[in-house]
């Protein structure tokens, strides 16, 4: 194969669009080229069992001789088969009535190349119809036009420690790119919006996944609850400041939710630190309007740092006889 010269509009898809966003996360794009070839091969698979179930069909058919022409139609939903060649003779067979679930209309899904819908799509003979594009087919194609466009060393796809059965499939897409038009540029475009937007989610997933170990909660643990006597803090110190709060935050239908394991009580952990959260979030809401009307603030502030009261109070009047001695 010579060697491919891309074109300015490709070149420029390519290191605008396409590569920040592989860059972004490669591993992701690697991830998404295994998920698709698994997609693949439970496509090819049904295709085969159904493609069986169709030869074996009219291969009976062909044996008794029961072969009739148009219009007589055995049904609703029927359709008519012109010909067909046994794929293990080789003998041409024609004219026979097909039922619904051996239409040609009613075979499963097998989409081997997913540039091959954009370059057949205005196909003068046969027209590809639209469909949606899972983010992985997706991802797939822009990394075939990415390693196509790209120098070798650039090249995100590892094609020389690659699994051959994910390696083939994909030099196949690869091998369409050649094919691509300027006229294409708005549908791998819409292929970018769909993978960063699964990009998106991904990130968004990953960080609530760490907020839940944090807060000692698993996706797979839906009620997550933790131990009352670990919910203890400088805000909440006793089991009886505990007690009171979740009698507060149940009438106030704030929804911290408890649950008795025997004698033991259990707080849902994700609402417990949520409460954190807000209380941390008033915390300093009020330090800033305390800090923009009172020169003194910063005295206070400091003095919140102790959890005793005496001591406290000390470091407060300590801390304003400062600051009116520098006033």
């Amino acid at each position: 194969m010579s060697p491919y010269d891309p074109p300015d509009w490709l070149r420029g898809f390519v290191s605008d669009e396409v590569r920040p966003l592989l860059l972004a996360d490669t591993k992701t794009a690697i991830q998404a080229l295994k998920r698709w070839q698994e997609q693949r091969s439970k496509q090819r698979q049904s295709r085969e069992k159904w493609e069986s179930g169709r030869n074996k069909y009219l291969r009976k058919l062909a044996k008794s001789g029961q072969q009739v022409t148009p219009p007589e139609c055995p049904g609703a939903g029927w359709t008519w088969c012109e010909w067909w060649s046994d794929p293990s003779t080789g003998q041409h067979h024609i004219q026979a009535w097909l039922p619904p679930e051996l239409s040609v209309d009613n075979a499963p899904p097998f989409y081997d190349n997913p540039l091959r819908h954009w370059i057949v799509r205005h196909d003068p003979v046969e027209p590809s119809l639209d469909r949606d594009f899972p983010s992985e087919e997706c991802w797939v194609t822009l990394m075939a036009i990415h390693d196509e466009v790209r120098i070798k060393a650039e090249r995100i796809v590892p094609l020389d420690t690659l699994d051959y059965r994910i390696a083939v499939p994909f030099a196949v897409v690869s091998s369409s790119v050649r094919e691509l038009t300027e006229e294409h540029l708005p549908e791998l475009r819409r292929m970018v919006r769909i993978a960063a937007k699964f990009l998106k989610k991904s990130a968004k997933k990953g960080k609530s996944k760490a907020v839940l170990r944090k807060a000692q909660v698993t996706p797979s643990d839906p009620s997550a609850f933790i131990p009352a006597k670990d919910c203890r803090n400088n805000r909440i110190r006793t089991h009886k400041q505990l007690i009171a709060l979740l009698d507060k935050s149940h009438n106030n239908n704030q929804g911290m939710r408890r649950e008795h394991r025997g004698q033991h009580l259990w707080i849902h952990g994700g609402d417990w630190h949520r409460w954190n959260a807000e209380q941390d979030a008033l915390e300093e809401s009020a330090r800033k309007k305390v800090e923009e009307s009172d020169p003194y603030a910063d005295a206070y502030s400091r003095a919140l740092e102790f959890r005793k009261p005496e001591i406290r109070e000390a470091v407060l009047a300590r801390s304003l006889a400062n600051s009116r001695g520098k006033k």
